[in-house]
């Protein structure tokens, strides 16, 4: 008994009657799914909906009557438009109110479908005609169940009370039952695997994004690294750029006066000056203590930048640390027409780099790009 008691408390009730709270996300995803749904059937009920109505307009005129087809119509034009409207958008952000939408449709198909039942039942052709219609209509998208169960029983009772006005009903009380029920079970079991696929497509998704963003980014300073440096080229390719090559001076010195900790140290502050300072700049580390800056500024914002930059750095105090450190810098600007002439920037920016650290540390070294000396013999990849 008490292990029949503890496999019903492991049931997850919440989720199959679709209380449990899910994220923004897991919405998206099941709205998504009901637009995919909605758009056929909105766009063949509008036309089923459009004939009903022009054909009780001029057939047989009654407001009240007629009440019922507009409201289905104008349901399913609210359904396709929102469809139309959201082919427009991200598919991953649909349209705002997608799931009150689909309700709205749902609302105007009962009516409709309601409103013929009664009408099936006043010919004598029983009333059940009604149980396929909205079977199909409850079916077709992924609604919470405790919401369809209570329309669904709802509309039943409705249907009953207001045929059995009528006086004998052919329509046994049984068979509104069986068919609540048939829904309810459908719609739990459905509403149930599709969130489980919903939530397990969405980590996937998380998890893919969580490793593609580690898989980019350096894990002592939390810059981009040299993977994402290559998957970031063809997006530089022709545009107007500054590249630039850093390097702290005397940094193997730092290592081995005040040990591999404060060396992290530096990088990791060096890393984070850069990351701010630096307007519409990406920031990557290279490798040890080289980093590359890829700007898009205007060449006489960078080198003040760059200038202002260099001489933050040389004020930044460690304790126990090195005194007044220092970097150096070579940065080419220009136009990056092809991949060659972003990889001959690149080799230029180093060379640049090297020039600075021999005429002395702390020190810039800039030119604008030389295209003459485009690389032809791959130089220029030594970066990649």
């Amino acid at each position: 008994m008490n292990n029949l008691l503890m496999r019903v408390r492991k049931i997850p009730f919440k989720r199959i009657l679709g209380i449990e709270h899910y994220d923004a996300e897991v919405k998206r995803y099941i709205e998504n799914q009901n637009l995919q749904l909605g758009a056929p059937l909105s766009i063949l009920t509008l036309i089923a909906s459009a004939v009903m109505l022009i054909r009780q307009a001029m057939v047989k005129y009654s407001p009240l009557e007629l009440s019922f087809y507009v409201i289905f119509f104008l349901g399913s034009v609210l359904m396709a438009m929102t469809f139309l409207f959201s082919r427009n958008r991200s598919k991953v952000q649909p349209f705002k109110n997608t799931t009150l939408i689909v309700y709205v449709y749902l609302f105007s198909f009962l009516i409709c479908q309601a409103h013929i039942s009664v009408a099936e039942y006043l010919q004598g052709r029983g009333a059940l005609a009604f149980t396929t219609m909205v079977v199909l209509g409850f079916m077709l998208f992924n609604l919470r169940p405790v919401t369809v169960m209570s329309v669904s029983a709802l509309t039943f009772l409705v249907i009953g009370i207001k045929i059995t006005r009528y006086g004998y009903t052919t329509s046994k009380p049984q068979e509104y039952m069986v068919a609540w029920v048939v829904i309810s079970v459908v719609t739990m079991v459905r509403y149930f695997y599709t969130m489980e696929a919903a939530t397990h497509a969405v980590d996937n998704r998380r998890t893919a994004e969580k490793l593609q963003s580690i898989s980019r980014t350096d894990a002592l300073t939390g810059l981009n690294n040299r993977y994402a440096l290559r998957e970031d080229f063809d997006q530089m390719v022709g545009q107007r750029l500054e590249v630039m090559i850093c390097d702290i001076d005397n940094f193997k010195k730092v290592n081995d006066t005040y040990g591999h900790d404060m060396g992290d140290e530096v990088l990791k502050r060096f890393g984070a000056l850069a990351q701010t300072h630096f307007k519409d700049t990406v920031v990557y580390r290279y490798g040890g203590d080289e980093f590359m800056l890829i700007s898009k500024q205007k060449e006489t914002d960078f080198h003040r930048e760059v200038r202002d930059f260099m001489a933050r750095f040389h004020h930044m105090t460690f304790e126990e640390g090195p005194k007044e450190p220092s970097c150096s810098c070579g940065y080419v600007f220009g136009y990056a027409e092809s991949a060659d002439d972003l990889r001959s920037m690149f080799s230029q920016a180093d060379e640049l780099l090297y020039q600075a650290k021999q005429t002395g540390k702390h020190n810039m070294k800039c030119h604008a790009y030389d295209f003459t000396l485009k690389d032809t013999n791959g130089k220029g990849q030594r970066l990649f």
